[in-house]
């Protein structure tokens, strides 16, 4: 398991710390199979060649990547805790593991032909630093699969709302603290817009090739689904279906404009030099 942290990235102690704490709730994982899916979709359409899973953290998509598109892949993260744990789930698989930080990839130019990239961007303060060493190290016609938190104007709002809450009121909604590391820092506070995200990728030359939108609603309503009473709701199916059913109708056409979650398929279509875009 080679190491290419670099060591003046605190951020790495960040996000070990992080893994060690984050709980995913119930509707969380709903969410968790549809992003699964469209992963599927995207994987079966793949070429042949070696697949970056670029912030793989606990390496929950690496098998699904090896089965799925019969390619060697390779996880990389930043956190050696969600390395180490992704060693543990992977097993046998035909895969391998770098702890490194995103904007100094260990890798050659051209070095993969696929890039998967779930949950990253929204982690870092630029993210055209990011998109140019998934620029650099992916082969001409390369593909990627994006899937990303993106900024609503309803979060800034709500956290503004809660700030004024009794502490025993706030106790009731763990779902407030789940992303926070032990330190009480959250690390979901950039502020990705989803026409930045699209934009970025098409200026480093990919083709936007699919592109689906989920709406904020999941992220009012999930801190009350992990109230203790409440959490029976998400066991239902028909309920779950419902809510995932108008999330998307939400996010694709009432609030298309700010969605929370988006999923893009894009291919590199153009690629004139090497330069890494500052």
């Amino acid at each position: 398991m080679p190491d290419h942290h670099d060591q003046r990235f605190t951020t790495a102690n960040f996000f070990d710390n992080f893994t060690r704490n984050v709980k995913a709730t119930e509707l969380w994982r709903i969410y968790d199979k549809t992003d699964a899916n469209s992963l599927r979709l995207f994987l079966s359409n793949i070429k042949e060649g070696t697949v970056l899973d670029f912030g793989c953290g606990d390496g929950r998509n690496i098998p699904l990547i090896v089965n799925h598109s019969h390619q060697f892949c390779v996880g990389m993260d930043i956190s050696r805790v969600s390395i180490q744990q992704a060693k543990a789930k992977i097993g046998g698989i035909n895969a391998d593991l770098v702890v490194c930080d995103g904007t100094n990839l260990p890798f050659k130019n051209n070095a993969f032909e696929t890039a998967v990239i779930v949950d990253v961007l929204h982690h870092n303060m630029n993210i055209t630093y990011v998109m140019s060493e998934v620029w650099r190290v992916l082969a001409l016609q390369g593909q990627i699969f994006v899937k990303d938190l993106t900024y609503t104007p309803l979060m800034p709002l709500g956290k503004k709302i809660l700030h004024f809450a009794p502490k025993r009121i706030l106790s009731l909604f763990s779902g407030i603290t789940y992303n926070l590391d032990n330190h009480g820092r959250d690390p979901h506070g950039i502020d990705l817009l989803s026409n930045h995200l699209v934009d970025t990728i098409q200026n480093f030359g990919f083709h936007i090739m699919t592109i689906s939108k989920s709406s904020f609603f999941v992220t009012v309503i999930d801190p009350f689904l992990q109230i203790d009473f409440l959490r029976f709701l998400t066991r239902s199916r028909g309920l779950a279906i419902a809510v995932f059913k108008l999330d998307e109708w939400l996010g694709n056409k009432l609030l298309s404009r700010y969605p929370r979650i988006v999923r893009i398929s894009a291919m590199l279509k153009s690629k004139p030099s090497l330069l890494v875009y500052q």
